[in-house]
């Protein structure tokens, strides 16, 4: 039997496709509340933590702020801070602001000007867990901190200590992390039982990370980050789910939609071949038939997603 062959990630075009999906899913009520706080901010400071491709900023600069606002991304990955730099000066030139852009060792600065407003953006290249963190971020407080899909990868209690010292008193937190592991792929395979074995070895692989020999959030950050933020200096002030919902169709999906489902059979596949147990000739007739299925636009998926707005004590 030929050797299974899973495609190349290409990270930053996985985030690009998976933003609108993160997008829809966002719970309303809750993500209204933080934003009616920030856009009665008279001058908001945001800071979000592993902004990726900056889908999260581009989000909030929709907001109709009242007055100027200064945005921070901060990412490991030069790569994905350079496409944000770009993404969001389009942006900003789209909405018809005058923008200026610099680039620096550390990251982007964007500066944009519009009827007497102004946004400062700055794209940082850097590790929350870096101890020389606050000197490249600078002294000040910020208002809020969004972290979407990111404190997972992180130990929750060491993360929410940095976090507390990041914020300003009362300052607003918005996390979107996964709830307990349950992705489910639509419709039900011809062998479940190897499926279900197979997203049980996926999901135990974000059950092993550590960082600096600390379990990290895993598959079950959403439940956990909710049990720590009253221990780690946070008052929760509201939760909802924010799923993600891909229903199988009777057509082929429009192209992000298909090369994020298309991504994710390929991680679900690559966890495959690493967890012991699973053999390897089921593991290639499953990965078949679930990109036949995702071509002829049959392939759904549903994951529980868990979003919080916590406010710092």
């Amino acid at each position: 039997m030929a050797e299974l062959r899973i495609p190349a990630l290409d990270f930053q075009a996985y985030l690009e496709a998976k933003a609108p999906i993160d997008s829809a899913s966002l719970d309303r009520d809750l993500f209204e509340r933080f934003r009616g706080s920030l856009e009665a901010d008279r001058a908001p400071r945001l800071l979000d933590l592993g902004t990726g491709t900056g889908a999260a900023l581009r989000r909030v600069l929709s907001f109709a702020a009242a007055g100027d606002m200064e945005l921070t991304g901060l990412d490991s990955d030069a790569r994905s801070l350079e496409l944000a730099g770009r993404y969001i000066s389009d942006l900003l030139r789209a909405q018809g602001w005058r923008v200026r852009e610099r680039a620096r060792k550390a990251g982007w600065r964007i500066e944009a000007e519009r009827g007497g407003r102004r946004v400062r953006a700055r794209l940082l290249h850097g590790d929350l867990l870096d101890p020389g963190l606050p000197a490249l971020l600078g002294r000040a407080a910020f208002g809020y901190l969004t972290a979407h899909a990111f404190l997972d990868l992180l130990p929750l209690a060491r993360a929410l200590r940095i976090l507390r010292a990041l914020l300003a008193s009362g300052g607003l937190l918005y996390s979107t992390l996964n709830y307990d592991g349950s992705t489910v792929l639509l419709p039900e395979d011809r062998d479940p039982g190897f499926e279900r074995a197979l997203l049980q070895a996926y999901d135990r692989s974000m059950e092993r990370r550590c960082v600096d020999g600390e379990p990290s959030g895993g598959a079950f950050s959403g439940r956990r980050l909710r049990a720590e933020l009253e221990r780690g200096g946070f008052r929760l002030l509201g939760e909802g789910r924010s799923d993600w919902n891909v229903p199988a169709s009777r057509g082929p999906h429009d192209a992000g939609t298909a090369f994020f489902l298309g991504v994710l059979l390929g991680l679900i596949a690559g966890e495959g071949l690493r967890a012991p147990g699973l053999d390897s000739g089921a593991l290639q007739a499953w990965y078949g038939r679930r990109t036949a299925d995702l071509a002829g636009g049959r392939l759904g998926l549903a994951a529980r997603n868990l979003d919080l707005l916590a406010a710092r004590e």
